[in-house]
């Protein structure tokens, strides 16, 4: 079963940005398709548990902290690529 996670990385692999997204997808609002992006380009293990979310289930992973994770991860990801950087790593432990 293909969830909505991995059509938004194979829409970002394919060129599209967050309008496209959301335009294809028929998402709510532009914001939620650039959450999903950012989702996308994290580490697997990250995105396995937004993907509770993204499912309506519970988890005590928030959508607020995408960003956040987005950021640090984007800072550490050439000396840690498996988004095991200590300021990626403390963020993600405090949201879960």
């Amino acid at each position: 079963m293909k969830t909505l996670l991995c059509d938004v990385k194979d829409l970002v692999d394919n060129g599209y940005d967050e309008f496209g997204i959301q335009h294809e997808l028929g998402l709510p609002t532009r914001r939620y398709a650039t959450l999903l992006v950012r989702l996308s380009k994290l580490p697997q293990f990250v995105q396995n548990e937004y993907e509770i979310l993204v499912d309506g289930g519970k988890t005590n992973a928030q959508w607020e902290q995408i960003a956040n994770l987005y950021k640090a991860y984007n800072r550490e990801y050439r000396d840690y690529p498996l988004g095991n950087g200590p300021r990626f790593t403390e963020l993600w432990h405090s949201t879960i």
